[in-house]
């Protein structure tokens, strides 16, 4: 089957560059898979946890910027000469958002380790216990078997459920989640999904109140949603389709490949942390015993709900 590049169809390329139209997620309400699925963040996770020294960082950046530039002129004569000043301009603009998305992560990093781990039990060893005050909720109805009763801190193991997906930005695979980066922007896209649990409870992650934690590999040969530019508004900076534009060369190419994209489909393993609570699940009944539940995960102490890929298992780099 011949495959025809972004570049050389229009439609093929517009199509393939749905997921830069992706609508920011709504406050309320669930997040369905449509299209490319939903903007969910722009920005590394420390943009959320510490929203006031990014903008911080911001400013402080933009200054220093006409500081360094002016540095060849006050010296005479200049000790590093135009590269020094361009060096001097990259490491302004990258030193403090790296330093925070590096502190954003080890923070992220050390809630996961501390949680709790969940082991949840059989389904069919707890499916057939009478109704207790652990077992059931105030209104009559009972919870997912194996699960913890309360709302607490839990860490849980599973795999991505099969349901519907979207295809990710950069390499068109089926995903639930996914953050890419591109020249130093990130953005995250997805919806609402769900997580099956070793005991085969299922348990739903709202797309919005998570953070997908990582970095995702480079990406082979060049994004599948074709050319991309750098557009500047006030919340940073984003990334567009310059499917119309006039080719960027060698620059362009030189960009390309700095993308990255962590991706999270059906079938891949995952590990959660955050708050278990619970809702009516519509799709299903539990009968004379009230509707049934199904488990939530949501944020816990002021930190989003942390969703993570494992490592997969192999020798180490230095080994291979």
């Amino acid at each position: 089957m011949e495959v025809v590049s972004a570049e050389g169809n229009l439609l093929v390329g517009w199509e393939r560059s749905t997921g830069l139209q992706a609508p920011p997620a709504p406050a309320e309400g669930l997040l369905g898979a449509k299209g490319g699925g939903y903007l969910l963040a722009i920005g590394p996770p420390s943009r959320r946890l510490y929203p006031r020294a990014t903008a911080a960082a911001r400013s402080l950046s933009a200054l220093a910027l006409p500081v360094i530039a002016a540095m060849p002129f006050l010296l005479v004569p200049a000790p590093y000469g135009p590269l020094g000043v361009a060096a001097l301009g990259a490491l302004a603009c990258w030193l403090p958002t790296r330093l925070l998305a590096g502190l954003a992560r080890r923070h992220l990093a050390r809630r996961f380790d501390r949680a709790a781990p969940s082991a949840p039990q059989a389904s069919a060893a707890t499916s057939a216990a009478p109704e207790t005050a652990a077992t059931a909720s105030p209104a009559g109805a009972r919870q997912p078997s194996g699960l913890p009763a309360a709302r607490r801190p839990v860490r849980l193991a599973g795999t991505v459920a099969d349901q519907a997906t979207v295809p990710s930005l950069f390499t068109r695979q089926p995903v639930v989640l996914a953050t890419s980066e591109y020249a130093g922007v990130i953005e995250t896209r997805g919806f609402d999904f769900d997580v099956r649990l070793a005991d085969g409870t299922l348990v739903r992650v709202p797309a919005r109140d998570a953070v997908l934690l990582g970095r995702g590999p480079r990406v082979q040969g060049r994004p599948q949603c074709g050319p991309l530019a750098l557009t500047f508004t006030g919340d940073g900076p984003r990334l567009r389709s310059a499917l119309l534009a006039a080719s960027g060369g060698w620059a362009c190419r030189l960009l390309d490949l700095t993308a990255r994209e962590l991706t999270l489909g059906p079938g891949d393993a995952v590990e959660l942390c955050g708050e278990l609570d619970y809702e009516p699940d519509d799709s299903r009944s539990s009968g004379s015993r009230g509707p049934a539940l199904r488990a939530v995960l949501r944020p816990a102490d002021g930190l989003p709900a942390i969703v993570r890929k494992p490592k997969p298992a192999g020798p180490p780099w230095w080994a291979k």
